[in-house]
């Protein structure tokens, strides 16, 4: 079983990115930046222009580097990584996820942080994504490309969502046709990947992509977000 703990790893990865850009320039090893000329050339564009973005332009300008904790990365690019284990089981409370909810959606501004609680509490998608961390997921999608996702729970293209057994074992998620009785398509997320980080449920961009991309013809989508 590939476990989803690689993209776990690759959000820790993201993370350490994230401080180090936000290292103040002190602390960055010193690198040459090709600019345009115009690009600083007036006290607007330096009043606009945030310190932390030179951190970045720096770290960006710096040659490839091998990485210096293999733990962080998926095993199927680095295959002398230590193993993957999906996370172990844990209590999962509605307080904790809504407050991570807040601290994923607050950079994408105030109005995505609404609408992802409004997805969150909401019945009617209660009535269809059942379980609160995959339901969280969803919501983490509020404000991101993936948001057309939470109008389409909403609008009923799916018919639930939910954790189960897919029939592809190396699946983290499958979308597959449901019974005469109701015949619109479910998604069924792997019953091994129940306590993930719900933040990594929702995005496919984090998901090891031979497992995200696989494709029958019962399989169309391996996550929340089309």
């Amino acid at each position: 079983m590939v476990a989803l703990s690689a993209r776990r790893r690759a959000a820790a990865l993201a993370m350490t990115a994230a401080v180090v850009l936000a290292t103040p320039c002190a602390a960055v090893a010193e690198a040459p930046v090709a600019a345009p000329r115009d690009t600083f050339s007036n006290s607007q564009d330096q009043a606009e222009h945030k310190p932390s973005d030179s951190v970045a332009l720096r770290q960006l300008a710096q040659p490839p580097f091998p990485p210096t904790d293999l733990s962080l990365l998926s095993t199927g690019a680095y295959p002398d990584g230590p193993p993957m284990q999906p996370a172990p089981p844990r209590a999962i409370t509605a307080e904790e996820l809504v407050k991570q909810l807040k601290t994923t959606l607050k950079p994408r501004g105030s109005r995505a942080v609404e609408d992802g609680l409004a997805v969150f509490n909401s019945q009617q998608i209660a009535a269809i994504v059942p379980d609160p961390n995959l339901r969280a997921a969803l919501a983490s999608l509020a404000g991101s490309p993936g948001q057309a996702s939470i109008q389409a729970i909403r609008d009923g293209i799916y018919s639930r969502v939910i954790f189960g057994i897919t029939p592809r074992p190396e699946a983290i998620a499958m979308v597959l046709l449901g019974p005469a009785t109701d015949p619109r398509p479910f998604i069924v997320f792997n019953q091994p990947y129940r306590y993930e980080d719900f933040r990594l449920l929702g995005d496919p961009s984090r998901t090891r992509p031979s497992t995200a991309r696989t494709r029958t013809t019962e399989t169309r989508k391996p996550s929340m977000r089309p």
